[in-house]
């Protein structure tokens, strides 16, 4: 009996390693863990440009909290798809109460709308200022295959319509691109990046996202909203006013 529990704590705990490795080798990703489509959102056009960008190979780039980045074989796009886990209940939420389960459902459910909300506002009313390309967040009949290669070098063609994802011009971090820059050229980009907050704040969007500086890019002097996955419509402009000060505050302070 005592050998048999050996056994199998020594088996869940080769397991359990294995499983942290793999993770850490590919940052968790996998195509089956991307995140669908779905129904009631705003179905884009494609233009030439998404077109010929989509029909590039991407590599992989790395993860944020809610999505995995794949940059084009050119460096002048990103791909973002969705991760599933945070989008959608796991299969063995169907054998909880039935309390606990409309719980998890509901709070999923909450993520996903304003996840794909956020970057729906922001293709409809901040295209320019968000440097978003095309979305793709409801069933389009998208008949594109785009070659893929993940952080272990593999290839894989995803059929790109049963993914949910947004295609957006590449840039560097903001707090990456100050540090190759003068106090001339950084003045010049803080002046930009205030009457980019206010532009949003005129369109009558408002980012719940605290991180402000971390959701800024450059494109060489010429600044942008790189993460809209917190943008909702200002519900009082008292609130939209409140949050570009905090923002401007943060900016203007950290350089």
């Amino acid at each position: 009996m005592q050998r048999t529990f050996l056994v199998c704590t020594l088996s869940f705990l080769i397991l359990f390693s294995f499983g942290r490795v793999w993770f850490y080798l590919t940052d968790g990703f996998s195509s089956s863990g991307l995140a669908a489509p779905v129904e009631g959102l705003s179905v884009v056009e494609l233009t030439h440009e998404a077109k010929d960008a989509l029909s590039m190979r991407y590599k992989y780039q790395g993860k944020g909290c809610q999505s995995y980045v794949f940059a084009s074989s050119d460096g002048a796009y990103v791909l973002k798809f969705f991760k599933r886990k945070h989008l959608e209940p796991p299969p063995l939420a169907n054998i909880l109460p039935a309390s606990l389960k409309n719980r998890l459902y509901g709070k999923r459910e909450q993520k996903r709308e304003l996840l794909y909300g956020g970057y729906e506002l922001g293709f409809m009313r901040a295209k320019e200022s968000s440097a978003l390309v095309y979305i793709h967040l409801s069933p389009s009949g998208l008949d594109i295959q785009t070659l893929i290669e993940d952080k272990l070098g593999r290839e894989e063609r995803l059929d790109l319509q049963a993914y949910a994802f947004v295609l957006q011009k590449r840039g560097v971090p903001f707090n990456e691109w100050v540090k190759g820059q003068d106090n001339l050229a950084i003045r010049q980009a803080k002046f930009k990046i205030e009457n980019l907050l206010q532009e949003r704040v005129d369109r009558g969007l408002c980012d719940l996202d605290p991180a402000v500086e971390q959701n800024i890019a450059m494109i060489g002097d010429t600044p942008f909203f790189t993460d809209l996955g917190q943008f909702v419509l200002g519900d009082e402009d008292l609130q939209n006013r409140f949050s570009l000060l905090r923002e401007r505050f943060e900016i203007l302070e950290n350089h």
